[in-house]
């Protein structure tokens, strides 16, 4: 089935579609806020999962683990936060392939209230992948519940 769906995951009105044939995926939002002190690292932690084609996400732990039958796969993995305040923040992509998590991508926004990320990777059997935010000063703060505060992830195969 080719579709426009990464065009609508990209959260970009005026962006050109990219077609892809969707094997499978997921995509979580929050219903709920998700408080968190400065400075602080929180892991983000969609509640309520839009669809998930194979159990891939976790919204215990807010993770994505990639299951052995799309070993080898590519994914469009994206996500996008709102906090209360304008802060410095950064949004990021951990991957952990057995040794903890480390970063991929971050983005970076010196005083906002969103920020949003997108990444291409190549799947392998039992990595795990999360968000986190980082905000560096400021009083508490929450992650916001809305639609388009979200982790997806879409998995490709050949067009």
């Amino acid at each position: 089935m080719t579709s426009n769906v990464l065009h609508a995951m990209s959260g970009y009105a005026n962006s050109e579609p990219i077609e892809a044939s969707a094997a499978a995926g997921f995509s979580a939002i929050w219903t709920a806020t998700q408080t968190f002190t400065v400075p602080d690292t929180l892991v983000c932690l969609p509640d309520t999962e839009v669809f998930d084609t194979a159990g891939f996400y976790n919204t215990a732990t807010g993770v994505f683990t990639v299951p052995s039958v799309y070993d080898g796969y590519y994914a469009y993995i994206s996500a996008n936060v709102e906090i209360s305040n304008e802060v410095r923040l950064s949004l990021d992509l951990e991957l952990d392939t057995g040794g903890g998590f480390s970063t991929i991508t971050r983005c970076t926004r010196l005083t906002d209230r969103h920020a949003t990320l997108h990444k291409l990777v190549k799947l392998a059997d039992g990595d795990e992948y999360r968000t986190t935010i980082e905000l560096f000063a400021g009083a508490s703060q929450d992650v916001q519940a809305l639609p388009h505060c979200f982790f997806s992830a879409l998995i490709l195969e050949d067009v």
